[in-house]
């Protein structure tokens, strides 16, 4: 997924059964440095900065599927602006 700077996303968090949708704003990833296959995260919601570091688990045109240790996932959503006609 093309992460574009200063926009909004759809996340969904899931652990276990549980599943939580908010709406972000300015995703950021970052590799780190050393540590292959670790990467971390970064979006503001809710007028805190997260951060958040695991693993891409899945990275394509409609989402991007994260998991941090533990087995908590965050996919992200490009939203799409829809205009009344």
């Amino acid at each position: 997924m093309k992460i574009k700077d200063a926009h909004f996303y759809e996340l969904i968090v899931s652990a276990g059964e549980a599943q939580r949708k908010s709406r972000v704003f300015n995703l950021r990833l970052s590799e780190i440095p050393g540590q292959k296959g670790l990467s971390q995260i970064f979006y503001y919601d809710c007028g805190t900065t997260h951060t958040f570091q695991g693993s891409i688990i899945e990275n394509t045109e409609e989402r991007l599927l994260f998991e941090i240790e533990g087995g908590k996932q965050f996919e992200f959503r490009p939203l799409t602006r829809t205009r009344p006609k």
